[in-house]
């Protein structure tokens, strides 16, 4: 990020898995954020992920709020 590289769609379903993995719950709502300040377009895969990272993570209100 940077050096101007911006994440695609693969970079951010990757972090969200790995957020989810480790159950990093702040690490993942930066990576959230950041796919909200780039505009991303709205992909199944990274949709998926970023459902999977809050609910292991225990906070499915904070995503239902937030969309």
């Amino acid at each position: 990020m940077g050096m101007g590289v911006k994440p695609n769609k693969f970079t951010l379903a990757t972090s969200f898995d790995a957020c989810a993995n480790l159950a990093c719950l702040e690490k993942g709502q930066k990576v959230h954020a950041l796919r909200i300040k780039l505009g991303a377009e709205i992909d199944v895969c990274v949709d998926n992920a970023l459902l999977d990272m809050y609910a292991k993570c225990g906070c499915m209100g904070s995503f239902l709020i937030n969309r």
